[in-house]
């Protein structure tokens, strides 16, 4: 596609191009709607929407409905809005330029996070939040991006910088020119000023980040490395790290047999985690036995999160993480389990229809919202058995035999708000009829359900295949 964009535009057959793309939209479209139709072949329709690459992009964006997909709307916004704040920034120095995008920036209210407290919640780790919140709280890290993005705007070389435990800006001068305008030697850099955004609009003096390193007992040979600007690859394990530490700081975190005890927040810690997994995955630190340290630790954690809530990348994980551990003693084990999620996944699922005189019992339907009776959380039903089909290690640990129902009643498979998955016996359950959902239910019905139906007060199931009459 850049080839054709570059190219003389009466080279291009755009009616061949346009029939291309038509093609491209109609077939993702359709293995999209086969996702939302079966739950049979999820994965291999997965990957073949990611096949498509780049191409498939601007189709799925379409079906999630975005109305804004620039890259730099947000930075390009804010910049405007600091040269209509700064008349005449034009006329400054490129040093006296980076002072103001700090003073326009506090203005605005980026000043960090307002209480150290709250310094690790997990909001503080995502760029688009720090944008739309009212009091704009980050982490130095976002912060720093922040700067960034709107310096360049105007014409500044600026950077995050990697220095340890609290990410700086480095402002480089322009070619020719010092920071204060002075004309210098063109084949001699000029020096290069830092700023900390997070915590003040005043520059911060070289020699005091040096001081910084000496008391972190940094080998002097790391200096130059540490006050330069960060590679992108940098930033993202930073920020991946950031996110890891934050969920694992969560009042409850996961624990090592799943996912059950994560706890509901917004972004999703689930979510968050799982993402930031991936990165530290796809860019490890280091080089040989380091990066095969990093990939032993993450890939069998990753997979229990691609069984559990993310099927749909089963594909992703076979082609860009479990290539990576071909030389580890266990990777037979793993490849093995790959293949039978995918063959579990190519096999219809049993019909549950509730003509069966078997199901008539059978009290509740999927896609219906509850409050449980004992504990008092808000879940809603995937899906039911007859009777309670658990293991009997299960069966005893949860005494379901000692429920009035005993196992010979109902069960049912639950989402609940925490994003956890459970097993309710149907005596625990009490229906609820909102007239709407919380944001919490809503952001976890998605691969069980179409969409919230406010007449019948209920989620419109999404796995008829398996449970037609539902």
């Amino acid at each position: 596609m850049q080839e054709k964009f570059a190219s003389n535009v009466a080279d291009t057959d755009w009616k061949e191009l346009y029939s291309e793309r038509y093609r491209i939209d109609r077939d993702v479209t359709r293995r999209i709607n086969s996702i939302l139709a079966s739950q049979t072949g999820r994965i291999q329709k997965s990957a073949e929407i990611v096949d498509f690459g780049h191409e498939a992009k601007d189709t799925l964006i379409s079906h999630c409905n975005i109305d804004d997909d620039a890259d730099d709307v947000l930075a390009r916004r804010i910049a405007k809005e600091v040269h209509q704040e700064c008349p005449g920034l034009n006329d400054q120095t490129s040093r006296q330029q980076a002072v103001q995008v700090t003073n326009a920036l506090r203005r605005k209210g980026f000043r960090g996070v307002r209480h150290t407290a709250h310094y690790h919640d997990l909001s503080n780790n995502f760029i688009g939040m720090a944008l739309r919140d009212e009091e704009h709280q980050a982490l130095p890290i976002v912060q720093a991006a922040i700067y960034c993005c709107v310096a360049q705007r105007i014409g500044l070389d600026a950077h995050p910088c990697g220095f340890p435990r609290h990410v700086h800006v480095i402002i480089k001068s322009p070619s020719g020119r010092d920071l204060d305008g002075r004309i210098g030697s063109p084949n001699t850099e000029s020096p290069a000023m830092y700023i900390d955004p997070w915590r003040s609009s005043e520059e911060t003096p070289k020699e005091d980040l040096i001081m910084r390193l000496q008391t972190l007992k940094v080998t002097p040979s790391n200096f130059e490395a540490l006050l330069g600007p960060s590679s992108t690859a940098e930033i993202i394990r930073r920020t991946a790290r950031n996110i890891v530490t934050s969920v694992e700081m969560l009042p409850q975190i996961m624990g090592v047999g799943g996912h059950s005890n994560f706890p509901s927040t917004s972004p999703s810690a689930k979510d968050a985690f799982y993402g930031a997994l991936w990165a530290l995955l796809l860019l490890p630190e280091g080089e040989g036995d380091q990066i095969r340290a990093q990939q032993e630790r993450y890939i069998p954690y990753m997979l229990r999160y691609v069984e559990q809530d993310f099927l749909l990348d089963l594909g992703l994980f076979q082609k860009n993480a479990l290539t990576y551990f071909q030389e580890q003693y266990h990777y037979e084990q793993l490849r093995g389990k790959v293949f039978q999620m995918v063959a579990d996944d190519n096999s219809p699922k049993k019909r549950k229809a509730r003509r069966a005189k078997r199901h008539e019992s059978v009290r509740y339907k999927v896609g219906q919202v509850f409050r449980h009776k004992r504990y008092h959380y808000s879940a809603i039903i995937t899906g039911w058995d007859v009777e309670c089909e658990a293991t009997e290690a299960w069966i005893a640990q949860m005494n379901v035999r000692s429920l009035p129902g005993g196992q010979h009643q109902a069960f049912y498979h639950v989402m609940v708000e925490d994003q956890s998955v459970r097993y309710v016996a149907e005596e625990n359950i009490q229906v609820v009829t909102p007239n709407a959902v919380t944001p919490g239910l809503m952001a976890i019905a998605g691969q069980h359900f179409k969409r919230w139906d406010r007449t019948a007060k209920c989620f419109v199931s999404n796995v008829r295949d398996e449970y037609p009459d539902d």
